[in-house]
């Protein structure tokens, strides 16, 4: 209630029916002030903008008015008035004006502050002038003003500038070199894209500033590295091409200053070189003229110096490791170019250590280091691994780069001597003596358990730059020196260096009862190689599957280091792998494939009815009928025994390679022999096809290529298929070919020189000898990088280039390392390469390639044709099915004490008679299949022992004398008496 003036009162009306509507109007009244408000300010701001701009603008026309007025009326008096006016009348062409600059500056003492005012002056009117002959006077004026007076400014505008008009006037190129102190990061920017036309008018003008100029920028690179670094790598790389274009003029200037410029550029350069057509990835296309350039750095000459001077300069091995490590670095990737640079770098080196011996040096430093020691302590504790921040500190220290780099170029060292050296030449002067080398194996070992163990648990976060750049160089010398590690071991397998305990891990948890955990977590994995993902290798799908660490580390270390399980071992994991593979694709129902074969013709009859036939279908049972030679089926059902028979017949009739079992192959030959009658793909379809490119009038039709590889397929298929069934054969394959079904594409194996020995040992003893001549007695030789061969079957010789461009390089004291190793890599690797792929492809059908990456060369040779130890009798004794005949009787008895008698040869003798292989089976006679057999054949002792070698079946009569019993036994498995079906 409220009160009026007259004393009464009255009610007050208030509507309270809509208070958000009032709240809303409130709002929307508060709104439209704020924004009244905001446009009332802006009309100011605006209004006084306006104010200001129109002040600038008339203050501007009054200036150039005074600068006009004073340009017009100058007198030439006063330095002070021209920079005033100048900037005004600088795109005028008129010469008068810096002709009366010239005279004052010539005849008056200029203070310090006015040449510096006049410099910058004419710094900023140069570009603008439209006058060439102005601009040269100018700069004219430039020049005598810097030479008189102490001047501080900004030249990279007027470099920048002249960068542009170079090649209008020679004065333009001189300024530019004569202010390269003052602008080098601007000529250094300019040259990190390709310049040819600049470098090319440089070069003919005035290259001995050029040359000045660039060694200015080297010096600005080691003072400035991480603003270098963090150039693209195109700019880098495009720097590097233009650099050494230039320096390579006349010859390169090798000092302590450019040794250590070529090692920050080279080395900063991450990206990989791509020199063939066609780029891939996140590489540099190198284009043809680029690689001309880049070559020149792996020319003996160039290295040659650079390992000189660096023996006369004493630089510490440091940057010695540096440079060589960025070289190394900038070609290590896959291709051709890059492997033939590298290869011409890592020779000279080997050839320079000689003198220098820095290998030896190399090992100190690392074993000096604290890391070096604790790899080993990690490799011993593998299971109690733990990565603590005092390990983290050690390993990812960024001090240790250098250590890094030194691992890294004594590894490239040893992979390419142990390829290119003998092994009588391994402990050379300039190289590890053997105590150092033994040293540097057994540190090898531990570091590849460590990194293949390890990379589960190297899973650092929160790097920073330096660090990440460590783990990097953990990852990718771990790979490499896995690689190294296999060499190492196959050098030992010849050499002996070392006991069989020092490769064995000897862990109990790799037992032969364990090894069937790992059966299943095998088939995750796939079939092809380990993938490399930037240089390191990814786990394999089963360790993730794997149920505990134990079982975890086996699979690491059986996949990446299965010479440190023992053979047994693996070869069982290698049976229950193909029982597992058989269960999932046979059984009671399976179809067989079926075959009808002629003994006369066995090898084309099963290459027309199976050679068509992919993997899965060969791994099948087959159904075999044999056709005698009047042309009549043979008798019997194929339970296992004709398939092994068909298999052992195809052997022999395709392996074999004299000169009258040609002819049951058409008289072609699918394989050749070494000197110790071990396998290898004959080379002639290699040198066919090299003729034919030279002469294409030679004859090689297609047809005949693609049936030399399609039964090169086939034969691949066939010895798989006897792994398959376990059917041993009594063929040798050579070591360099057998190489070849255990590498990858990620873990290549390098052919070795002394591998030559087994492929042609006079070859071999005469290379030996041209490695141990003087320069003189080499020169006299003129030999050059070819090699000449002749066709086996025709009068036809080729000639093949070992390396690009072959028949220009002459053999020197120099390159007789890498060319005794190309010919090796030509006689074991080039010219069986094709053959070798069609082979192995047809092998892969039946035997999954990871498979055989758990064994190596001599010891693949154990699975396709047995153990090499003593036959067991005993062994024998306890496998052995009777028929007919009792363990007691007497003939049985008298059977197994002359077994016991005879000497090895005899027993291996009897083993062939009986199952057409002379070696055990390598897991002892229970692998034999079908089973050893002892059949009663009869009391008519006038009869020889027989033998159904398709069944392992030996049919004996009855005998009941030993001295009767010896001399038929031995007459048969003397005279190897024959087949018998019956």
């Amino acid at each position: 209630m409220n009160t009026n003036f007259t004393g009464s009162t009255r009610k007050r009306q208030v509507n309270l029916g809509n208070r958000s509507l009032f709240a809303k109007n409130k709002q929307s009244f508060l709104q439209t002030t704020q924004l009244e408000r905001q446009r009332r300010e802006r009309a100011r701001t605006e209004a006084r903008a306006a104010t200001t701009i129109q002040s600038y603008a008339r203050s501007y026309l009054d200036l150039q008015h005074a600068r006009r007025k004073l340009g017009s009326n100058w007198d030439g008096t006063s330095v002070a008035e021209f920079n005033f006016f100048w900037p005004e009348f600088a795109g005028i062409r008129d010469h008068t004006y810096i002709d009366r600059l010239e005279h004052l500056i010539q005849t008056q003492q200029l203070s310090a502050s006015t040449a510096c005012k006049t410099v910058r002056t004419l710094i900023q009117t140069i570009p603008r002038s439209p006058d060439i002959e102005l601009v040269k006077k100018s700069l004219q004026v430039v020049i005598s003003l810097a030479q008189k007076y102490p001047i501080s400014v900004d030249w990279n505008p007027l470099v920048k500038y002249l960068l542009t008009v170079y090649t209008k006037d020679p004065l333009f190129l001189a300024t530019i070199f004569e202010l390269s102190s003052y602008a080098t990061e601007e000529i250094l920017r300019f040259l990190t894209v390709p310049q040819p036309e600049f470098v090319g008018f440089a070069l003919s003008h005035n290259y001995a500033l050029l040359r000045k100029s660039i060694e200015l920028q080297f010096e600005w690179i080691c003072a400035h590295r991480p603003r270098f670094e963090s150039l693209a790598d195109t700019e880098k790389f495009d720097y590097l091409v233009n650099v050494v274009t230039i320096l390579s003029h006349s010859s390169i200037a090798i000092n302590k200053l450019s040794i250590e410029s070529f090692s920050i550029i080279i080395g900063g350069i991450s990206a990989k070189l791509q020199f063939e057509d066609e780029p891939s990835g996140h590489a540099i296309y190198v284009s043809l003229e680029a690689r001309k350039q880049i070559e020149k750095l792996y020319a003996s000459d160039f290295t040659k110096s650079v390992i000189r001077q660096c023996e006369v300069l004493q630089v510490e091995t440091d940057l010695f490791v540096s440079f060589f490590f960025a070289l190394l670095h900038l070609v290590s990737t896959k291709g051709n170019v890059n492997q033939l640079l590298k290869n011409e770098l890592l020779v000279n080196l080997i050839v320079a250590s000689s003198s220098m011996d820095f290998m030896n040096q190399f090992f100190i430093n690392l074993s000096n280091e604290r890391l070096f020691r604790q790899v080993f302590v990690l490799a011993d504790q593998r299971a109690h691994f733990a990565i603590n921040n005092e390990f983290r500190q050690t390993l990812l220290d960024p001090h240790k780069e250098n250590w890094w780099k030194t691992l890294f170029l004594l590894e490239e060292l040893y992979s390419y001597l142990l390829c290119v050296s003998n092994d009588a030449d391994l402990f050379n002067q300039g190289r590890l003596d053997k105590d150092n080398y033994l040293y540097f194996v057994k540190f090898l070992r531990s570091f590849s358990l460590f990194y293949v163990l390890g990379r589960r648990i190297v899973q650092f976060e929160d790097l920073s730059v330096s660090e990440a750049r460590i783990l990097a160089f953990f990852k990718n010398i771990g790979v490499t020196t896995l690689k190294l590690l296999k060499q190492t071991y196959l050098r030992d397998l010849r050499m002996n260096l070392t006991d069989e305990d020092f490769w064995l891990l000897r862990d109990p948890e790799f037992s032969i009862r364990n090894v069937s955990k790992l059966v299943p977590l095998l088939e995750l994995d796939d079939d092809g190689e380990e993938a490399e993902e930037d240089g390191e290798l990814s786990l394999p799908t089963g360790v993730s599957q794997a149920s505990n660490t134990q079982l975890q580390d086996n699979l690491l270390i059986l996949i990446y280091l299965p010479f440190m399980i023992p053979f047994d071992t693996r070869a069982e994991l290698f049976r229950q792998l193909i029982e597992k593979d058989k269960s999932q694709i046979t059984g009671i129902f399976s179809p067989k494939i079926q075959g009808v074969v002629s003994r006369e013709n066995v090898l084309f009859d099963a290459f027309e009815q199976f050679g068509e036939l992919r993997g899965q279908q060969f791994k099948l049972p087959l159904s075999v009928e044999f056709i005698n030679q009047f042309g009549e089926k043979e008798a019997g059902i194929d339970g296992g025994g004709l398939t092994k028979e068909l298999l052992t017949s195809i052997v022999d009739s395709a392996f074999y390679v004299s000169n009258s079992n040609a002819d049951k192959r058409g008289g072609m030959k699918f394989f050749n022999a070494t000197s110790n009658f071990q396998l290898y793909p004959n080379p002639d379809y290699f040198l066919k096809l090299k003729l034919q490119q030279q002469n294409p009038s030679y004859d090689f039709s297609s047809e005949e290529k693609t049936f030399h590889l399609q039964m090169l397929r086939f034969l691949g298929m066939v010895i798989g298929k006897c792994l398959y069934e376990n059917v041993l054969t009594d063929i040798q394959f050579a070591p360099f070919f057998l190489s070849r079904w255990t590498t990858t594409p990620s873990f290549q194996q390098r052919i070795s020189f002394d591998d030559l020995k087994i492929y042609d040992s006079e070859l071999h003893e005469n290379l030996s000898k041209l490695l141990k001549l003087t320069e003189h007695e080499i020169d006299e030789l003129d030999l050059n990088f070819t090699i000449s061969e002749k066709l086996q079957d025709s009068p036809e010789v080729v000639t093949i280039d070992l390396l690009p461009g072959g028949r220009k390089m002459k053999v020197s004291q120099q390159n007789k390392l890498q060319y005794v190793y190309c010919v090796a890599k030509f006689k074991m690797d080039q010219s069986i390469a094709i053959q070798s792929k069609y082979f192995i492809e047809g092998l892969s059908q039946i035997i999954k390639p990871r498979w055989l990456l758990f064994f190596n060369a001599y010891e693949l040779a154990k699975l396709i044709s047995g153990g090499e130890k003593e036959i067991d009798v005993e062994d024998l004794r306890r496998n052995t099915a009777l028929g007919g005949y009792t363990m007691h009787d007497p003939t049985i008895v008298y059977l197994f004490e002359l077994l016991e008698e005879f000497d090895n040869d005899l027993r291996s003798k009897f083993l062939k008679f009986v199952t057409s292989s002379s070696r055990e089976p390598l897991l002892g006679f229970k692998e034999l299949n079908p089973k050893f057999g002892i059949r009663n054949s009869g009391p008519d002792t006038s009869r020889l022992p027989t033998a159904s070698t398709c069944v392992n079946l030996l049919k004996l009569p009855d005998y009941r004398d030993k001295k009767l019993l010896k001399e038929k036994l031995l007459y048969s498995i003397n005279s190897h008496a024959g087949f018998d079906l019956s």
